[in-house]
């Protein structure tokens, strides 16, 4: 049954944003909110769990880190 629910889901997700351009739909999506990335948190990410899927942060947070790390030690990037 889990994965009947999973479908049902992501299908409203998909049906809504093809047809709204917003995943959420016209009104507030019961199944929880889809947040859209904003310019300041771009690791945000929709994780969809059961028995609702919630946003959350940090979306590869060690791997973001490293290469910022790598950027800044970077000679062509300072």
């Amino acid at each position: 049954m889990n994965e009947m629910r999973m479908a049902e889901i992501m299908t409203t997700y998909l049906t809504n944003f093809a047809k709204y351009g917003n995943p959420n739909g016209i009104k507030n999506n019961d199944d929880g909110y889809w947040e859209p990335l904003s310019i300041g948190n771009t690791t945000k990410f929709l994780k969809i769990n059961l028995p609702k899927p919630v946003m959350q942060d940090n979306l590869h947070q060690g791997r973001v880190k490293a290469w910022q790390q790598i950027l800044k030690e970077d000679k062509l990037y300072n």
